[in-house]
């Protein structure tokens, strides 16, 4: 497994070119070149259902729900279990969905994770939530200082101060832990439904890619060749941060003669961590290569590097992203790559394989065999 539990990292380079908030009603204001996030302000009547009255909402710094209009950032309900729920955000003219991809569980403010990762389908943006100061509240805790950064491809990072409040409302503290795994009723357990777990890929059938050498744990972040640094901080500095701190240092396989392929930590949160894939010569020297996921046909989205719960199969070239939906993972997005030879010997990922599972219906079954969209072979 290419991840372990650990902190979740806080992305540097959002905040070396954010913009502070500004502005009576909207906290940003689109340049006419189109590269600035609109970030805008909405108000109570613009809030998501709310089964259980259980969220985390941030406003403006310099706003208060409770007697202006227009206030809310962000604003996220709890289903009953205590799973996140789609949040929502105002970007421009329209409403963004947001999904809980990862929080923090080593670093702690008054007793939340200190951080929140979210992103939404379409378009991809990232947000990142940083709680600093959180006070005592029983079962509503207030958030009295927090930012929000938000991440577009092309398009300049945007940093927003806030304060906000997170839990239920006249009731008890709620379970800031990831749920645990949803046990099948008897009748529908199998050996493909039982606790979530990732694939194993033991009843693959589809093409392979280029076989690796067993998998070599870096000592350290040291052993991460420059050329290779410097291209992920050019190119996927929005989903990897190596200079954070991390539970583990990542990993090299052996391609062949010529190359090297890594595996970098990017960040781990609750439920679920990202890796990115990267190249090199054998042994390494002054060229490198950031891998790019390829997208399904037809899908225009921004090129994304990082790879959900990674998992390698050596002897199979093949390489498995799983993004769990919620914690209880019973639903999500699988893919499944290979490794090959490109254009030019260029070493690449090939999309053979996308299933996704919309319905989170409590029953955690294996992601290969979750519904089919596309396969390539």
């Amino acid at each position: 497994m290419g991840f372990k539990m650990g902190r979740l990292a806080v992305w540097a380079a959002l905040a070396i070119s954010a913009v502070l908030v500004s502005g009576p009603v909207t906290p940003a204001h689109a340049q006419e070149d189109g590269t600035d996030i609109d970030l805008k302000l909405f108000g109570t009547k613009d809030l998501p259902s709310n089964p259980t009255g259980c969220h985390f909402a941030l406003w403006q710094a310099n706003r208060d729900p409770a007697t202006d209009k227009y206030a809310y950032l962000f604003y996220l309900p709890f289903s009953e279990d205590g799973a996140p729920l789609k949040a929502r955000m105002k970007i421009g003219d329209e409403f963004i969905e947001l999904y809980e991809i990862a929080q923090s569980q080593e670093q702690t403010v008054g007793g939340l994770p200190r951080h929140f990762a979210y992103r939404s389908d379409n378009p991809r943006y990232r947000v990142l939530v940083e709680l600093l100061k959180v006070g005592d509240g029983g079962s509503m805790a207030p958030v009295t200082e927090a930012d929000i950064y938000v991440v577009r491809s092309k398009k300049f990072p945007f940093l927003a101060g806030a304060r906000g409040e997170y839990g239920c409302p006249g009731k008890g503290p709620m379970n800031l832990q990831a749920p645990p795994p949803a046990e099948p009723p008897a009748e529908e357990r199998s050996e493909n439904s039982d606790a979530i777990k990732l694939p194993d890929m033991a009843r693959w059938t589809g093409p392979t890619g280029l076989p690796l050498g067993p998998q070599r744990l870096l000592a350290s972040a040291d052993d991460i060749p420059v050329p290779l640094r410097q291209a992920l901080f050019k190119y996927a500095y929005q989903e990897c941060d190596l200079a954070a701190p991390s539970a583990w240092n990542g990993a090299s396989y052996v391609v062949n003669n010529n190359y090297l392929l890594w595996e970098l930590p990017c960040f781990t949160g609750a439920y679920q961590g990202s890796s990115a894939f990267g190249v090199t010569q054998n042994p390494p020297g002054d060229w490198a290569n950031v891998l790019v996921l390829p997208t399904l046909p037809g899908n225009l989205a921004d090129e994304s590097y990082g790879v959900m719960n990674a998992q390698v199969f050596n002897d199979k070239g093949l390489i498995t992203a799983t993004e769990f939906g919620r914690g209880l993972g019973d639903c999500g997005i699988y893919k499944v790559f290979r490794l090959t030879d490109g254009p030019g010997e260029e070493i690449e990922l090939e999309l053979l394989e996308y299933r996704e599972k919309i319905d989170c219906n409590g029953t955690a079954n294996l992601p290969e065999i979750w519904p089919l969209v596309f396969r390539s072979y």
